[in-house]
């Protein structure tokens, strides 16, 4: 974090929830005369609806039969030239058999509904895209039933529009294309794009195979999936919607499905909104969480051998937004290059399970990154959580980072020290930023500030463990406003050299304790009165400072320290509350004489925040004393 005064602004949230049918809102609210505004993603901003022709995988007799390696083939509405079949009239059109160096085209009315029903069809184009739609109003792809579909286009093309570069996927369509049916289809875009739409990509069942040297799917409009099983290995993006000219355009949005996505850019990637209502999704991008953002050549993604356009993205994230973004429940296997989940709004997360491993950040919004319940295993990250705001209301969450755990940043993200290559910039002001939490389990390891934040930290309930930083540059806590404790449980343990505690203002009391000698990994410290347990944490690194809030801990009442021993029912990352332990030291007692109490092992009181001069009793001397700088 910049280590820097900047004024207090102090939070409170108010978020509106209005069933499926959500907008953005902006919530003002006053605490201790102060406000601040908070844009929140409760509400959805993508206009769609499938439409009854988008499930709908029936045919009959009355459909047209087309024996793909038929030369002589005559029907209604449908002609042969140079290899390739054209078919111009709206009606249900029934594909099977092999097609060699050949198109299917489809040149209909601007207002037909042309219905093309894949049974066991191989097409394979050595000029162009294997199935091009020109012009209809709008072309469904049916998935025959127990059928296995190969497309396959060419590796060099000849454009029909060399200008515009078109057509230019193994499925190129220049209007709106649904894909449904229970079969399967595989895609060998050998050439760019596996399945692209200039307009929207709908697919609402069906089994997918794709294998393209850019994006596998591709809804320049959007992309809507209500269901579907997905395999996508691309040298581009997983799934992108690219349309950046019209705010209405350029979403993503996912109902349920099964993801297995590689891909070397994004896995999935909104050029606005991304809402995904449910799915399990397996995502792996840029080669991977190895690939991390320290190292100087990061950055190298997508296909390096395509013409770069205005469309194309520079990034290797998981899930990524434009705009806001709203993930509704789920599962969710990350490892990736660059940010596991992403955007430059606002991201709301209502529910799911997430196992994340990223080179960069896990989670990251530029605005306000709402956590509402879930599970979220972060192994590995730069930064764990990162927003402008970040709301915690609930869920079981856990962060593993290599700099911040929980980072508020307005402006440019200069946490590290010497920045990194492609860190994130913020689209909201310093006078923003917060951390609030009300609700959850959090437990963070971080190497860097366990929880950072450039402007105001507020814990009001939950849960809160910090095993932080091993060197005297960072803190367990890292705040340049004010840090409010009103609920809750925290817990933050690392060393003293940049200690913070909660602000004397908080109406919940904390204690920091700074030791005179660094403390090993496992070390059990346990608060005491008379004989009964307050609370008692085993940090999982070494430490000689840690900070404890609890609502048991109050005013004028003497409580003692304690050291090392046993306790029955001691989980690691976890607190403990109830029990006897055994065998532990006394190192001294105190009276809790202010909400914020700072005091030696012994329980002398002594001065707490950064400014502390070095020195003072109680720390490592190499670390400055309680609080002290010693950098």
């Amino acid at each position: 974090m910049r280590k820097q005064t900047i004024i207090a602004f102090i939070l409170s949230m108010a978020l509106l929830i209005n069933g499926c049918q959500k907008k953005e809102e902006s919530t003002t609210n006053t605490s201790q005369a102060q406000s601040t505004t908070v844009k929140t993603a409760t509400t959805s901003k993508i206009d769609f609806t499938f439409a009854d022709e988008d499930f709908d995988d029936s045919y009959d007799e009355q459909a047209i039969s087309i024996g793909l390696s038929d030369t002589s083939l005559k029907a209604d509405g449908v002609s042969i030239k140079n290899g390739s079949i054209t078919i111009s009239k709206a009606g249900t059109y029934v594909c099977s058999g092999t097609l060699k160096n050949g198109s299917i085209i489809v040149d209909a009315g601007k207002e037909d509904l042309v219905r093309i029903v894949l049974n066991n069809a191989n097409i394979t184009s050595d000029t162009s895209s294997a199935i091009y739609v020109k012009q209809a109003k709008k072309t469904v792809l049916i998935l025959a039933k127990d059928s296995e579909n190969t497309i396959s286009d060419a590796k060099d093309y000849t454009y029909e529009d060399a200008e515009k570069e078109e057509p230019n996927a193994a499925i190129f369509s220049k209007d709106d294309l649904s894909i449904t049916g229970s079969g399967k289809l595989i895609v060998n875009a050998n050439f760019n794009h596996g399945i692209f739409s200039k307009n929207q990509l709908v697919i609402t069942s069906g089994s997918f195979d794709i294998t393209s040297q850019n994006d596998g799917l591709k809804g320049k409009d959007g992309i809507a999936i209500a269901d579907g099983t997905f395999t996508i290995n691309a040298q581009g993006d997983g799934m992108q919607a690219s349309e950046s000219q019209e705010e209405s355009k350029g979403w993503v949005y996912i109902e349920a499905g099964t993801f297995h996505i590689t891909s070397q850019g994004d896995g999935i990637q909104a050029e606005t909104n991304l809402e995904i209502s449910d799915g399990t999704f397996d995502i792996t991008t840029g080669g991977g969480s190895q690939n991390a953002s320290i190292k100087s050549d990061w950055g190298r993604w997508g296909p390096q051998d395509q013409t770069s356009t205005s469309e194309d993205t520079t990034s290797a994230k998981g899930i990524k937004s434009g705009k806001d973004m709203i993930i509704s429940k789920g599962t969710y296997t990350f490892d990736t290059s660059d940010d596991a989940i992403h955007t430059n709004a606002s991201m709301d997360i209502k529910d799911g399970t997430y196992t994340i491993q990223s080179g960069d950040d896990g989670i990251h919004a530029d605005e306000t990154l709402t956590v509402e319940k879930g599970s979220m295993d972060i192994k590995k990250s730069y930064e764990g959580i990162e927003g402008n705001q970040i709301v915690i209301q609930g869920g079981d969450i856990q962060v593993v980072s290599s700099d911040d755990g929980l980072n508020a940043a307005g402006g440019n993200d200069g946490s590290s020290m010497n920045g990194r290559p492609g860190q994130n910039t913020f689209s909201s002001s310093d006078s923003d930023v917060s951390i609030t939490i009300t609700g959850g389990n959090i437990y963070v390891n971080a190497s860097g500030d366990g929880l950072d934040s450039n402007g105001n930290l507020y814990i009001k309930g939950g849960s809160v463990i910090v095993d932080g930083p091993q060197d005297s540059g960072n803190g367990a806590l890292d705040y340049d406003g004010t840090c409010e404790i009103t609920g809750g449980t925290l817990i933050a343990a690392g060393m003293s050299g940049m200690a913070q505690m909660p602000s004397d203002t908080s109406s919940q009391a904390s204690v920091m304790i700074t030791f005179d000698q660094t403390q090993s990994e496992n070390t059990l410290i346990s608060l005491m009165q008379d004989n009964d347990l307050i609370i008692a944490y085993a940090p999982s690194k070494k430490f000689n400072n840690i900070v404890i809030s609890t609502p048991s801990l109050t005013k004028d009442k003497t409580y003692s320290i304690q050291s090392g021993g046993t306790i029955s029912g001691l989980e690691s990352k976890k607190a403990i509350t109830e029990g006897t332990i055994n065998n532990a030291s006394t190192l001294g007692s105190f009276t809790l004489s202010d909400m914020a109490t700072s005091i030696s092992q012994d329980g002398t009181s002594v001065q707490a925040g950064m400014n502390q001069p070095q020195g003072k009793p109680g720390g490592d001397k190499e670390m400055g004393g309680p609080g002290g700088h010693g950098m």
